[in-house]
């Protein structure tokens, strides 16, 4: 695992496993002498290696000076996900061909300027906030109906490659789509501004997407129905649609329900 600690925490983390093996020592209880002491032994290795599996787990890293936030140093990121669709391979290539139709598949995408006879290509990349990253690409290879690839030009700030790949899929169910993204941050950036826009379940969605474009020629959406709930019905709308005749109701006089309860005690 590389180091992704910076300097100031791992200081930190010595100081602190310090600390609690001091206090652990001085603790007359067996349990929380061990806690304290086991993890005064996690923070010293955290800091002597500059390696810490949390922050692996969560996408952090501040080895380069950044603040321990989600992606703060992250530099490099790679999404792979795949999807069955019931439609024959070549129109799957032609549909993902035509690189000025991406941003209706891929999500963090805002546009695909298509020059050089379609060989090259001006991308403009959408993150959080508002903030926006722009590069240049090629197509690296083209094979209809099987694969297309394309890699940012040298000099771009986010420098990036990725391919799409169709193959059959068991008989009856069409072709698979296999894409892979690769971005890595240029010089000493970050991926911080992309990272919420470009993950595994991001992709996914994209991809499922564009399976219901595919098979039914639309995406099925819940947008402005928030709570998937049938509005309430209006007062009018209520006394204007007409009840069961099952459900109906008799109304009863209070003088008549008074003489049948008499009549019954009379019994």
């Amino acid at each position: 695992m590389e180091r992704n600690v910076g300097g100031v925490e791992r200081i930190a983390s010595l100081a602190l496993a310090g600390l609690l093996g001091y206090l652990g020592y001085r603790r007359s209880g067996r349990a929380m002498r061990a806690g304290m002491m086991l993890l005064g032994a996690s923070l010293a290795g955290r800091g002597a290696t500059g390696r810490c599996p949390v922050y692996r787990a969560a996408n952090i890293d501040t080895s380069t000076g950044g603040l321990p936030m989600l992606g703060s140093g992250r530099r490099e990121l790679a999404v792979e996900q795949a999807v069955t669709v019931n439609r024959d391979r070549q129109d799957l290539y032609q549909t993902w061909r035509k690189l000025e139709d991406l941003p209706r598949i891929l999500r963090h995408v805002e546009s695909v300027q298509v020059t050089d006879g379609g060989q090259r290509s001006h991308w403009i990349a959408r993150g959080p906030l508002g903030a926006t990253v722009e590069w240049d690409a090629e197509i690296s290879d083209d094979r209809p109906g099987e694969c297309i690839a394309w890699r940012s030009l040298p000099g771009a700030p986010l420098e990036n490659e990725g391919f799409v790949r169709f193959s059959d899929a068991p008989p009856g169910r069409g072709s698979q789509v296999e894409l892979k993204l690769c971005y890595r941050a240029a010089g000493a950036g970050s991926l911080g501004p992309l990272l919420r826009k470009v993950s595994e379940h991001e992709i996914r969605e994209d991809l499922r997407h564009f399976k219901q474009w595919m098979e039914a020629g639309e995406v099925a959406t819940t947008e402005g129905q928030p709570a998937a709930r049938r509005a309430k019905a209006t007062k009018s709308e209520t006394e204007d649609r007409p009840r069961p005749r099952g459900s109906e109701m008799k109304r009863v006089r209070p003088s008549a329900i008074a003489q049948a309860t008499a009549q019954e005690g009379g019994l």
